[in-house]
Parts: C-alpha cells; structure tokens; sequence
C-alpha cells in the first residue's frame, strides 16, 4: 500500500553532466516508519497523539511513540502505571514506548525542570 503527501512539487530539471533530466514528483511516497516523540500520549487528556498516529496507521505506515509515564494534569503517575526505565505497550494498534521521568507539577523549579529531563 502506498500513502500520500498532501504537496505536490513542480518538475524541475537537473543537470548531470552533460545529459539533462527530467524529474517529476508523483504524489506517491513509499510507506515510511514514524517515530512520534511526544511529551504527553494517551491516557493524558485533550492532546490528539493517538488519533494523528492512528490515522497515520490507516495510511500504511508504521508508527511508533516515544514518551514518558503518564502524569498530567497533577504530576502523579496514572493508576496501572509505574516508573521504570521503560515499558513498552500497545495502543489500540500503536506500539508506544514509554520512558522514565520524575513526575512533579509542583512550584519548585528544580523539580519542575527535573520532569523535563
């Protein structure tokens, strides 16, 4: 299966050597492997990861997610998960690699910075 690009490029010509070339741009990308590194993934609310990589799936293409634990709004880890240096699961279709961090939402600047490592 093949996906597309949404922009289409005006055929340019190239010179090689002495012989000159005619390239053209068809629309047509071989399907690609994604990797989507995101701050916040799903179960985390209001953020559109799952949907935008889903459809990215629909399309033929292989995508996976690197992120942290889930832990926004309240800087505390989601019920079911917990900090390891990595867990790799699967949703619905996604393969999303979840990586350690320090959750804190807190007022300290050091901590808050920490979560960003």
């Amino acid at each position: 299966m093949r996906g597309f690009v949404s922009a289409s490029l005006c055929a340019d010509q190239i010179e090689f050597g002495i012989r000159t070339k005619r390239l053209v741009f068809t629309g047509q990308v071989e399907n690609m492997r994604i990797l989507m590194l995101m701050q916040w993934f799903h179960p985390e609310p209001d953020f559109k990861g799952l949907p935008f990589a889903k459809e990215l799936a629909r399309r033929g293409h292989v995508v996976e997610v690197l992120t942290g634990f889930p832990n926004y709004p309240r800087g505390k880890i989601y019920p079911g998960y917990r900090v390891r240096p990595w867990q790799i699961e699967n949703i619905e279709g996604i393969r999303v690699c979840r990586v350690a961090l320090y959750p804190s939402h807190d007022r300290s600047s050091f901590r808050r910075g920490l979560n960003y490592l």
